[in-house]
This record gives C-alpha cells, sequence and structure tokens, in this order.
C-alpha cells in the first residue's frame, strides 16, 4: 500500500501557474481529467487506482495543477448533490474538523486537509501554501481532502453521486483527445 509522495513548490499557491483556474482550457483539460479519475476512485476506496492517477500526474510533472484541479472538481460536484442550505451543514463540518487539533476522532491529515479547504474556501494562498508544507508528503493531504469531502458528503459514494462524476471524466475525456487530435 504505498502511495506516491506530491511535492508541490514552495510558492504555489501564493504564486500560481497561469493556468490554473476553474475553466476548463487545453492546458488543464488533462488535468480536470485526472481529478475526476482520482475522485472517483477514493470514492470506490481503490488505493490502486489513486496511486495510478498521482503517478501520471507526477510523469506529466503536473503535481500541483492536479491539486488544483482536485478542488475545482469538488467545486464542480457539490452544486449539483447539495442545497446551499446543505453546504453550510458541510461547511460547519468542515470547520468542526479544522478546530479538532487534540481529538483523537480527527486525524492529523484529516485537520490538515479542512484547514487547507477553509483556506481554498477563503482564497487565502499564504495560508494554503503554509498548510500544504506542514508535511514533507502531500499526498496524504491530498487523499485527506477527499476523505473530508467523503464525509461531509456522503453522496459522492452513492449510484447518483458518481455518475455526476463519470459524467465530468467522459467529457474531459473527449475534450482531451479533441485537444490532442
Amino acid at each position: 500500500m504505498n502511495r506516491k509522495v506530491i511535492f508541490v513548490p514552495d510558492d504555489y499557491w501564493t504564486n500560481p501557474p497561469k493556468e490554473n483556474h476553474m475553466n476548463v482550457n487545453p492546458n488543464n483539460v488533462s488535468d480536470c481529467r485526472r481529478a475526476g479519475a482520482f475522485v472517483k476512485h477514493h470514492a470506490y476506496t481503490d488505493i490502486d487506482g489513486m496511486n495510478a492517477v498521482i503517478s501520471e500526474a507526477l510523469d506529466a510533472k503536473r503535481a500541483t495543477e492536479f491539486i488544483h484541479a482536485i478542488l475545482c472538481t469538488y467545486d464542480a460536484i457539490v452544486p449539483q448533490l447539495v442545497t446551499p442550505a446543505g453546504q453550510v451543514g458541510m461547511s460547519e463540518l468542515i470547520f468542526t474538523m479544522a478546530d479538532k487539533t487534540d481529538d483523537p476522532a480527527v486525524p492529523e491529515h484529516w485537520n490538515r486537509a479542512a484547514r487547507f479547504l477553509i483556506a481554498y474556501g477563503n482564497q487565502d494562498n499564504k495560508l494554503m501554501t503554509r498548510i500544504i508544507h506542514e508535511t514533507d508528503n502531500v499526498t496524504p493531504t491530498i487523499i485527506a481532502i477527499s476523505d473530508v469531502y467523503t464525509i461531509v458528503l456522503p453522496a459522492l459514494r452513492t449510484n447518483f453521486g458518481i455518475s455526476i462524476i463519470d459524467r465530468g471524466i467522459n467529457l474531459l475525456m473527449a475534450k482531451e483527445v479533441e485537444n490532442d487530435g
């Protein structure tokens, strides 16, 4: 059960690459497709699948873009599964996880991921950079981001949730092929 290690540049969140934005463009279609596949493998608790996607991102030298694409993927999925009121409830759960620094029920990597998600939601790039560099191995934090989303949004693991992920992956695969052709 080896996991790949992803290291992001020290200034990634304070000085992100230009192609890291919410819209899918030819520069990040592959990153978004990988992120969708990663989210799906996570939903099935498929460690080998998650490792394969992480390896692909590393081989493509797109690790930091991959992290951003995962966050964008959840940004696209959540409104399809949860009402705005439900999203407030999700936020409260994330804030609770972020506050539980000494609670054995909330592992350190979940706490870190929750704090990272709050910083991401606040667009606090400096704090995201500090959080992502609290450990040399960012892979557990990436997986924990998906863990936190699964905890606060169990619908991700339903057939309907998976179908939303699948539709997004298929759309992105078509765009990826279109851009390569």
